[in-house]
């Protein structure tokens, strides 16, 4: 049942940030758009407003969709992910 739940979990994030990635480069094509037809007006500037917000949300959706990945795998794992490096007489191996 867990792992049914972990799967949907995993799924679901993944179509968020895949959604939003999509909107993202939609936003720069747009603000690309805005840009090339502006012809110099105060158009130029909302253009290179959107197109740098969209590419800073861009990057946030890329290092979001590795950190969640990331996270899941670990937990998945069911394994520690720090382990204690001493001997067999319990001491420090240095």
């Amino acid at each position: 049942m867990r792992a049914a739940t972990n799967n949907i979990m995993i799924i679901v994030i993944n179509i968020v940030l895949y959604f939003a990635g999509t909107l993202a480069v939609i936003a720069i094509i747009f603000g690309g758009g805005q840009y090339i037809f502006s012809f110099g007006t105060e158009q130029a500037e909302s253009g290179k407003k959107t197109i740098m917000w969209a590419v800073i949300g861009l990057i946030t959706i890329m290092l979001s969709y590795a950190i969640v990945q990331n996270v899941v795998e670990l937990v998945l794992s069911g394994e520690p992910t720090i382990e204690s490096e001493t001997t067999e007489d319990g001491g420090d191996d240095y």
